[in-house]
């Protein structure tokens, strides 16, 4: 097993920073599909301006709690112009999917995402997913590339887990009052995902040093058993937060230039 913590931004400055603004947001198209339980789920897709010849990877964004698959507006134009397909989607309870929040379900959906997007015209046939989440989103980005044999690496922002006391640390700053049921079941498949589901693939945690994400990110190194790397700000960034001021270039170079190396 492989991992690497690094606690300052030496590599960041390494790679290149660019600026989009919200009226450079890639075109897109909104796609439709249904649940297992009926429910109408929404999302943004996002095909790549130059595609690679043997096929773009597809990657899934996952928004955090509260958020929307708007939130992958400072990330889509560097994705895509790196010859990637993106998709970013409303969980149920969010945005446009509408419905009531039900994270057991949510597994479920994205397996469907999944392979909706790894159905499109041109899009890499063997190896071709990756997976990035904020927040809760995070958690499942490493749930869904676990549960996905075609997914090669997986980025979760701020992720929440047990190790930082989970139900404190969860109302704390993602925003919501879950049940001790779901928020078991959460970590318990996050926990799962890395200890076994990720073992031949890689992870890129993105955390602040300073709030108790710095805990959650440390507790899920401990726990897992493939390659794994985690980089903490000094700062106390949660989520989108990380995409706002001079964080937000430093932090999508950082997300682009790991898939530019690990798929």
């Amino acid at each position: 097993m492989k991992r690497t913590l690094l606690f300052t931004w030496c590599a960041l400055l390494l790679l290149p920073l660019t600026v989009y603004s919200q009226s450079e947001y890639p075109e897109n198209e909104e796609v439709q599909i249904t649940a297992a339980d009926g429910l109408t789920l929404v999302g943004d897709f996002f095909p790549p301006t130059s595609p690679q010849s043997d096929g773009a990877l597809a990657i899934l964004f996952l928004h955090q709690h509260g958020g929307n698959r708007v939130d992958v507006a400072f990330l889509a134009p560097l994705l895509v112009d790196q010859g990637y397909a993106l998709l970013s989607v409303d969980l149920r309870g969010h945005g446009d999917s509408g419905g009531e929040e039900d994270w057991e379900a949510v597994t479920g959906d994205l397996q469907l995402w999944t392979e909706w997007l790894q159905s499109q015209p041109g899009i890499r046939p063997s190896n071709g997913l990756a997976t990035v989440g904020l927040g809760v989103g995070g958690n499942y980005a490493l749930i869904a590339c676990a549960n996905d044999a075609n997914c090669q690496t997986a980025v979760a922002i701020s992720p929440l887990a047990a190790g930082c006391e989970v139900v404190s640390c969860i109302e704390e700053l993602d925003g919501v009052q879950r049940s001790t049921e779901t928020i078991t079941y959460i970590d318990t498949t996050t926990t799962a995902a890395l200890t076994d589901g990720l073992l031949r693939r890689s992870v890129l945690l993105i955390s602040s040093q300073r709030n108790f994400t710095a805990d959650s990110a440390q507790y899920l190194v401990s726990i897992s058993r493939g390659e794994v790397q985690a980089n903490f700000f000094g700062n106390s960034a949660f989520g989108m937060e990380f995409f706002a001021g001079r964080l937000k270039d430093r932090v999508t170079n950082l997300v682009v230039g790991w898939m530019n190396e690990h798929v």
